[in-house]
């Protein structure tokens, strides 16, 4: 990401000391009539969470090694191990 420009951050600066009732919202009004409003309606249980997980250099080195040498991807290996990992602990706490 490239740094602001002085003129940028002047224009950040001067609009973050703007009072709320001083900011101009007439292209995007405040909804105030939820009354068609649909709970739930872009929630799906099944969808995939991407999350960033750091991981140190041996490990990546390691499942890279691994996923090449199944052809699969490396999330898919990771999320493989981590899977057989829960199981595990779960039957231990059992």
């Amino acid at each position: 990401m490239s740094k602001l420009t002085a003129k940028q951050r002047q224009e950040l600066e001067a609009l973050a000391a703007q009072p709320d009732d001083q900011i101009d919202t007439s292209d995007a009004p405040e909804i105030q009539d939820w009354s068609n409003a649909e709970r739930g309606r872009f929630y799906h249980k099944d969808a995939v969470k991407q999350i960033p997980i750091y991981l140190d250099a041996d490990v990546m080195e390691f499942l890279a090694d691994r996923a090449e040498r199944r052809k699969i991807d490396t999330s898919t290996l990771a999320n493989e191990l981590l899977k057989k990992n829960v199981e595990l602990i779960m039957a231990a706490e059992a």
